[in-house]
């Protein structure tokens, strides 16, 4: 069977056997794939569109998701509302080169009860905009396996990142010019957060909460935390890089904490 080359562009060594077995025609029909995942191009995205791209955003995540398949958001700045994040979920960007720009909502990524989720080499970017109080610009209620791991997150007008009842990774992230809180956890279900730079928060870096008294046993090591304001006042609770409330066994190790 004669092969066009052009189908062999971009396939792995493991995908040039299965387009060799594929007739012309499904090879045709098959949808494109880039070494990082399904392409979001694909689904109507647009890097560098100056429109709000949520609706194409949203289809393509829902059908990435679908498809149990990573969905690679090529270079370039995205401009969007809300996303929901479906079980399964994995965004895949180009470190410092592939932003979400967030044009308003509760929160610019969100999941429910969704799990084995994951966030690699993103930007995401809530310029400034006010959020609803208890709220994070990326916000995960009752997951497991929620992997955050790589990503830049700035200008959020309320939380970094916001977890509730959720277990995962939270890792090599950089957190920076955050309204309240870097990273908030309440409820963790086995929740490592690791090498993360925090700078410049409002309220506190990190904090591991529950709403009672109980067993956590949250992994905080090796994070860097700098410049963390106590905006609200009060008699201790705000200013601190790290602060376990209600929250037993938890592990706090080798951080490096600065004003």
């Amino acid at each position: 069977m004669d092969v066009n080359r052009r189908h062999l562009i971009g396939v792995s060594a493991a995908g040039v056997a299965g387009a060799l077995a594929m007739s012309p025609d499904a090879a045709r029909a098959a949808p494109p794939t880039s070494s990082l995942g399904r392409d979001a191009t694909q689904y109507g995205v647009r890097p560098g569109n100056p429109d709000d791209q949520t609706r194409a955003l949203q289809r393509a995540i829902d059908e990435a998701a679908r498809a149990q398949m990573p969905l690679a958001l090529p270079p370039g700045v995205y401009r969007t509302g809300m996303l929901r994040l479906q079980n399964g979920t994995q965004l895949v960007g180009v470190r410092g080169a592939t932003k979400l720009v967030f044009s308003g909502g509760a929160s610019l990524l969100q999941s429910e009860g969704a799990g084995s989720i994951g966030l690699t080499n993103i930007t995401l970017d809530g310029g400034g905009i006010p959020l609803p109080t208890r709220r994070g610009l990326v916000h995960c209620l009752n997951g497991r396996d929620i992997r955050i791991t790589d990503c830049e997150i700035t200008g959020s007008g309320g939380n970094g990142i916001w977890f509730e009842n959720c277990s995962g990774d939270i890792s090599g992230n950089i957190i920076s010019k955050i309204a309240v809180t870097g990273i908030t956890s309440f409820d963790a279900q086995g929740l490592l957060v690791s090498r993360n730079t925090i700078i410049g928060t409002n309220d506190n870096g990190i904090e591991i909460l529950r709403h009672v008294i109980g067993d956590d046993g949250t992994l905080v090591l090796d994070n860097r935390i700098e410049d963390i304001k106590a905006g609200p006042g009060g008699s201790g609770q705000y200013g601190n890089a790290i602060n376990a409330f209600r929250a037993g066994n938890v592990i706090v190790r080798g951080n490096r904490i600065r004003n």
